[in-house]
């Protein structure tokens, strides 16, 4: 496309195809060594032009130029058997000469049999050393442009009155309902003959094609996708779109210094991929197909760009966990070590559809423990490419090159009926460990068990999908450096093992939907409140200091996006972008001197509630209510041993309440003990008149030095 120069190109090496026909059906194999789709378009660097690399099996070269032959299976096993011999000749007056069968293991092997009056089968296998992927989104921008192209030039023959569409069309002639000349035994107006055949093509009956039953296998060694920023700028002769504003997300720069290329945006690696899909026809007239997929792989890593500059260095986001004994000791920016057993980690992707899962798609993914390592701002940029470089052209493309037009807010009504078709999946760890780095300073590093993330989508109020995750045992330590080693781990845990944590992410499916609703684009919430259980931070000077790092470090690092047009024309200052919402049944803040000593400050604070709101002009809104708060200092009590003394409590109403309450707990006490009350001990007074009081008291302790009473 373009002034005569093509965009895309294929390219073969060492290409062989065998197909046989008989009545059990057809087979059909092809060997090929190598295969190459290329983006050729002007501009586009060497790197990044490779959009498809399969390598096969290695296979010796073969002679130049097209060798063709048509055998019958008897002269086929005839040339099978000279090609084994080393000996070629002719067969049936078909010259024979550099025909020689391939014998290693084809690329693509497929297997058709039946026929339209029965049900037909379709067996395929391919086998692979090597798949490399790239997705480059201009290629996917052009072709959206092509297809438009293409339909209005349709459309434009379509109008000319010089052009019959039915001159076009193919006619293809039911034999069991003709007189055998090939012609129509009726009328082709008449439908009383209708019945058991199936819908008419220019004019002639056509019988419904037979249900297919489909299953293809793969096997490939190794697979590589990569997903990559666009490299040339729009837009492009006849084009409308302009890349540079959003429409496919980023570009890389114009002046780029001579040798350097722009890093993957991410880069994934898996290998030993196994792949096996059946799909059978729906069960009844209508519906979707029967659909199964079982894909085993092994997770090698994805490789993310630590920033956006043409030269910035790489860090795995995520690869296979290594063995416990490591975890917490070993560097937290280098991850280039892998497995336990020197592999990667082992995935099983399951994918079902059909009645049993009421015609949605189901994804289930359990995988071997995982390593993650958390840096906002590479995350960020990764979310946003698959949103805007890639469903959104897909989008496109799928709708004929055409934009879409903007999406009407649904009713509950049918918004409910979209979020049952729509697709659900749920990913399952054993064991997890999630790190936050700083540049220096070390990191941060939560692990946890039996982890879960799962994806449902609800209709209330608008359409959105919900995305929860569950894990158990939750512990996060802080793993400072020392000197030019590796960070170690301090005795220190800064938060204390927590036996349940749930976060719910709601994320609704289009934005305009959601502002005109005044529902978050994004909306986070954690509560802790369902399982009870306090919190427990500790933290030291040191451990301060990485928390400060954390988040000048990372949280408060973000990409540098392209504006994106449909959020420029929504209300900034009213329209929520991200909603934070963490609600805690008590939190108790654990203060150390260092790390190796006991604490010396405890903050209780009970009940807090945290909202963030953010907006789309820039401006956040962060509110923190404490409906109690309390604070205990360590100290010596007067018999030497080490105690907690109370410096802040919750206070009182008014001094009558307070007595009021302690008259009502002794009056309590006296009524329940028969007139003895609790036997007068001012300790369980006083513990009565604090359950009376509840979270209205307060409680002040004295530290002295000499021999008074406490």
């Amino acid at each position: 496309f373009g002034a005569g120069h093509a965009s895309l190109a294929l390219r073969l090496s060492a290409l062989e195809v065998a197909a046989e026909a008989g009545a059990g059906g057809v087979t059909m194999s092809a060997h090929l060594s190598k295969l190459e789709l290329l983006d050729c378009r002007r501009g586009v660097p060497a790197d990044a032009c490779c959009l498809v690399a399969l390598d096969a099996q290695a296979l010796p070269p073969l002679p130049l130029g097209l060798v063709a032959a048509i055998l019958s299976p008897g002269n086929l096993e005839a040339a099978e058997r000279r090609a084994a011999s080393g000996s070629s000749s002719s067969a049936a007056g078909v010259a024979l000469d550099g025909f020689e069968r391939l014998a290693c293991a084809p690329l693509l092997s497929m297997q058709l049999r039946g026929n339209d009056s029965e049900a037909r089968r379709a067996d395929v296998a391919v086998a692979a050393r090597a798949v490399h992927l790239q997705w480059n989104p201009g290629i996917v921008a052009l072709g959206s442009y092509t297809l438009l192209e293409a339909s209005q030039v349709l459309a434009e023959a379509a109008a000319d009155r010089h052009f019959e569409w039915s001159d076009m069309q193919s006619v293809t002639v039911d034999m069991q309902h003709t007189d055998g000349t090939g012609l129509p035994a009726t009328p082709a107006g008449d439908a009383s003959d209708r019945g058991a055949g199936g819908p008419a093509v220019g004019g002639v009956l056509k019988p419904p094609a037979a249900p297919l039953h489909l299953k293809f296998s793969a096997n490939v060694e190794q697979v590589t996708l990569a997903f990559n920023a666009e490299p040339l700028r729009g837009p492009w002769a006849g084009q409308e779109w302009d890349i540079t504003a959003g429409e496919t997300f980023e570009v890389a720069p114009d002046n780029l210094p001579a040798g350097v290329t722009m890093p993957h945006i991410i880069l994934l690696s898996v290998d030993d991929v196994r792949l096996a899909l059946t799909q059978d026809p729906p069960p009844e007239p209508g519906g979707k197909p029967e659909l199964s997929l079982v894909i085993r792989a092994s997770l090698d890593n994805m490789l993310c760009p630590e920033d956006q500059r043409p030269a910035a260095a790489t860090f795995v986001m995520a690869r296979a966990l290594p063995p416990p004994e490591s975890v917490g000791t070993a560097a937290g920016n280098d991850c280039s070590s892998r497995g336990s057993d020197g592999n990667g980690a082992q995935a099983v992707v399951t994918l079902d559809q059909g009645v049993a899962t009421g015609g949605a798609l189901e994804v289930l993914v359990d995988i071997d423990p995982v390593y993650f390592e958390l840096r906002i701002a590479p995350l960020l940029r990764a979310i946003e490419f698959i949103e805007r470089s890639i469903r959104k052209p897909l989008v496109r493309l799928a709708n004929g090159g055409r934009p879409l037009p903007p999406a009407p807010v649904p009713d509950p009504a049918s918004a409910a009926a979209s979020a049952r078709r729509r697709p659900r999946w749920k990913i399952m760890v054993p064991t997890a460990v999630l790190s936050m780095p700083t540049a220096a300073d070390g990191h941060i590093e939560f692990r946890c068990v039996d982890a879960s993330v799962g994806s449902t989508s609800i209709g209330d109020p608008t359409l959105m999908d919900l995305i929860k995750v569950d894990v158990s045992r939750v512990v996060g330590v802080a793993v400072h450096p020392r000197g030019r080693g590796p960070p170690r781990q301090l005795g220190l845990t800064i938060v204390e093992e927590q036996a349940r944590f749930e976060l719910t992410l709601r994320k609704p499916l289009s934005n305009a939907a959601a502002a005109s609703l005044g529902v978050p684009f994004q909306e986070l919430i954690i509560d802790l409140t369902k399982f009870g259980s306090t919190i427990h931070l500790g933290l030291s000077p040191a451990d301060f200091g990485l928390l400060l790092a954390v988040w000048l470090d990372n949280f408060s690092v973000n990409p540098v996006l392209p504006k994106d047009p449909a959020r420029a024309k929504l209300a900034q200052r009213d329209t929520t972008q991200l909603k934070v919402v963490v609600r805690m049944p008590q939190a108790v803040l654990w203060l150390h001197d260092a790390a190796e000593s006991r604490a010396i400050l405890q903050l209780r604070l009970d009940a807090p509630n945290i909202d963030v709101d953010k907006r789309l002009d820039g401006r956040t809104f962060v509110r923190i209510a404490l409906p109690g708060i309390s604070c205990f200092v360590s100290g010596e009590a007067a018999t030497g041993a080490s105690r907690w003394f109370q410096m802040i409590g919750p206070p009182l109403e008014t001094p009558a309440a307070a007595a009021e309450a302690r008259a009502a707990a002794a009056l309590r006490g006296s009524w329940g003990d028969g007139g003895r009350g609790n036997g007068g001990s001012p300790a369980s007074e006083a513990e009565a008149a604090a359950r009376a009081m509840g979270a209205t008291g307060v409680l002040v302790a004295l530290a002295t030095k000499g021999g008074e009473t406490e």
